[in-house]
């Protein structure tokens, strides 16, 4: 028998074969046989389909959402941002700034206790905070200007600076990055390169250590010690009131399985569904969709290692995206994409998306930006996550586009919570690590300077770890000034060095897609990391 040959993708044949919607609208909804099915549609059980499995615990050793959504369950900060992003007091009860604002204190609220019924303490505070700020982007800055945090006694923290920081607040609240969750200080102890090993939390909800199912079920019980704030929940602020006794996260990495138990009511939140499922879920009775957050993509190469630690390797890749092709075939709707080229998301001020190179794909130019970085031909490993659908045809779109421009491809697939065990390894493709991947976050984490964490450089930056002093200059400029017109003139000077360094490759802004049952009310659907304080089920 002939053996073919593989078969060749076109970058034409590959947006039509991934933007088809190849669902059926007719599914049999059958019961899931398994221990999490039991019992289903019980009223203080909500049911939750995670984006992934939860493979990391610690929320300061990663940036993965699922390991965030696990903090925003177990811990809780000492501010929190409302629907508006304004941070809101949260376990603080109040926050005092001196003169020269060099000088804050921050006053713990009464109530406060740990899971295993230990007061929260100041001591708690600042050793959290140390160790947050040795790994967040936002803390990292802040704690560039720190020459001093205290207990001052029980309830109050004292921060001293060198210089006045005026994201003080913002900082504390950070959403996305590594949120600064209060743990106890014998836990934020634990080396910023190792990962916690023990869960006591201070937030809403207690996480079931015993109930634990690797690659299936994670488990949340009703925290009995937490006190909620007086105030109504506003956005991720006031009272996190739990109105369920247990969440349960089922890990369903099959798509029409997960389809099947939403429609069923076996389960009650599907977290991240392929856009192509969105007529589908439309067309069934009890359940809707939702728009997610607003997305910002990337394709984050390894700037330590070859091919992409030289510069004019990682400028080739500028010229092999076209986002619209690209976002076409994640979403298959132009109401659910927007071309932004910038690198700053297209929904803040500081965008100049008409003022950057435009998404279009010049091979030609990709191969000789290249060959001047004199690329040999070795493997480049490409980290392919299959079980999230945008990130597996954003993977497959990159791979192919690699390889158009001569690139030797290893396409290494696996699901995220593998991606997110790999890329911060510090190795490179010769050595078992990796050459680039594909990822997204919340468009608001992107919108300036102050919040940006992958436009960071040096000991700063993010896996990839990009190296170049005059981007941490204009950073840093940017922060010290409150002058907007200053700040925009910077701004474009960051953005236009960006595009020579090149941290990452922009591939736009797209809104995920969400789902629910229709008796479950007051899911808070665009919130960047999910959360399931206030949710509440109708009848």
């Amino acid at each position: 028998m002939e053996k073919k040959g593989p078969q060749v993708l076109t970058r034409r044949s590959f947006v039509k074969a991934a933007s088809s919607t190849g669902v059926a609208l007719s599914l049999p909804m059958t019961n899931l046989r398994s221990a999490y099915a039991q019992g289903a549609g019980r009223a203080g059980v909500l049911r939750v389909m995670p984006q992934a499995d939860l493979k990391v615990l610690d929320p300061i050793w990663t940036t993965a959402a699922i390991t965030l959504e696990h903090g925003y369950l177990i811990y809780d900060k000492l501010f929190e941002r409302n629907a508006a992003g304004i941070p809101q007091p949260q376990m603080a009860e109040s926050h005092t700034v001196s003169d020269d604002r060099l000088t804050h204190e921050i006053t713990l609220r009464d109530g406060l206790q740990f899971h295993d019924e230990a007061p929260v303490t100041a001591a708690d505070v600042v050793q959290s905070l140390k160790r947050w700020g040795q790994r967040d982007s936002f803390g990292t800055q802040l704690f560039a200007v720190v020459s001093g945090i205290e207990a001052v006694d029980d309830k109050t923290v004292r921060i001293t600076l060198s210089e006045p920081f005026p994201g003080m607040e913002m900082a504390l609240s950070s959403i996305r990055g590594n949120p600064p969750f209060i743990m106890p200080a014998r836990v934020a102890e634990t080396p910023i390169d190792e990962q916690i090993t023990e869960y006591v939390g201070s937030g809403p909800f207690m996480f079931r250590e015993d109930l634990w199912r690797r690659g299936s079920l994670v488990v949340y019980d009703k925290a009995p010690m937490y006190v909620p704030r007086d105030e109504p929940q506003d956005g991720y602020a006031g009272g996190k009131v739990a109105h369920f006794d247990r969440i349960e996260f089922v890990y369903i990495p099959d798509y029409n399985t997960a389809l099947n138990a939403i429609a069923a009511g076996e389960t009650d939140i599907w977290e991240l569904l392929p856009n192509d499922y969105v007529p589908v879920i439309g067309a069934m009775p009890g359940v809707t969709a939702v728009r997610g957050m607003p997305a910002y993509g990337m394709f984050r190469p390894n700037s330590l290692f070859p091919p992409f630690d030289n510069p004019k390797a990682r400028q080739a890749l500028l010229h092999l995206i076209d986002q619209r092709e690209l976002l076409t075939a994640i979403t298959g709707d132009p109401e659910f994409f927007e071309v932004c080229p910038s690198y700053f998301a297209c929904m803040g001020p500081y965008a100049f998306a008409d003022e950057v190179p435009q998404s279009t794909v010049d091979i030609d130019r990709a191969k000789a930006l290249l060959e001047e970085a004199g690329y040999d031909g070795s493997p480049v490993v490409v980290l392919d996550t299959t079980n999230i659908a945008a990130l597996h045809t954003a993977s497959l779109y990159l791979a192919q586009q690699l390889r158009e421009a001569g690139m030797n491809v290893d396409l290494q697939a696996m699901d995220w919570g593998t991606t997110i065990s790999r890329y911060p390894q510090k190795k490179g493709a010769a050595d078992g690590g990796w050459s680039i991947f594909a990822t997204y976050t919340s468009a608001v984490d992107t919108v300036s300077p102050l919040v940006h964490r992958y436009i960071n450089s040096g000991e700063k930056a993010e896996p990839g770890w990009p190296q170049d002093d005059t981007v941490e200059e204009l950073r840093t400029a940017w922060l010290a000034t409150t002058d907007e017109a200053e700040r925009v003139s910077l701004a474009k000077a960051l953005q236009e060095r960006t595009f020579e360094t090149v941290p990452y490759i922009p591939w736009g802004q797209f809104y995920t897609a969400r789902a629910r049952r229709e008796n479950i009310e007051n899911f808070y659907g665009e919130a960047p990391v999910p959360i399931y304080w206030g949710i509440t089920r109708a009848g």
